[in-house]
C-alpha cells in the first residue's frame, strides 16, 4: 500500500494525464484492436531491443534470431524466458544504449527469496504506473456509486 500511496502523491502532469486517457480509452477497445496494437508494441520493442539493448542482442544473435523473425505471438517463444538469475547477472546489458544512466531510477524486489532483484527504471515506467493506479482507483470509485 505505501508503494500506491507514493506513486499517487506524485503530480499529474500532463504526460500522465495523456497516458491515462489513453488506458481510460484503450481498455474498451474490441479485443481484434487490442491485439493488433499489442502487435505492433511487440514489433517496435524486439526491434528497439535488438538495436539498442546490448543483452537482447546477444541473446537473439546466439539463438541466430533477429527482430523479422517474430512473426507471431506464438513466435515469442523462440526468445528464452528473462530468469531473475538473468537479469541479476546482466543489470547493466539489460539498459538501453539509447538511456543515460543517471536519468534511471534504481528499483528491487523484497526479495522473499533471500536474493532481492534489482532493475532500473525510467520516468515513462513511472508515468504508466501512475496512470494505471489513477485508472484503478477511478475503477473502484465507480463501486460507490452502483
Amino acid at each position: 500500500m505505501k508503494r500506491i500511496t507514493k506513486i499517487l502523491r506524485r503530480k499529474v502532469t500532463p504526460s500522465i494525464q495523456e497516458k491515462l486517457s489513453f488506458l481510460l480509452k484503450s481498455q474498451y477497445w474490441p479485443l481484434e484492436k487490442l491485439k493488433e496494437y499489442q502487435w505492433s508494441r511487440v514489433q517496435e520493442l524486439l526491434t528497439h531491443s535488438y538495436e539498442n539493448v546490448s543483452y537482447y542482442r546477444m541473446l537473439l544473435k546466439s539463438h541466430d534470431l533477429k527482430p523479422d523473425d517474430i512473426k507471431s505471438f506464438e513466435d515469442l517463444k523462440k526468445i528464452p524466458i528473462l530468469t531473475k538469475r538473468n537479469i541479476q547477472k546482466n543489470t547493466d546489458k539489460l539498459i538501453s544504449g539509447l538511456c543515460d544512466k543517471k536519468n534511471l531510477f534504481l528499483n528491487s524486489t523484497g526479495g522473499s527469496t533471500g536474493h532481492p532483484l534489482v532493475f532500473y527504471q525510467d520516468e515513462n515506467y513511472l508515468e504508466w504506473e501512475k496512470a494505471s493506479a489513477i485508472r484503478a482507483w477511478k475503477y473502484f470509485e465507480g463501486f460507490d456509486k452502483e
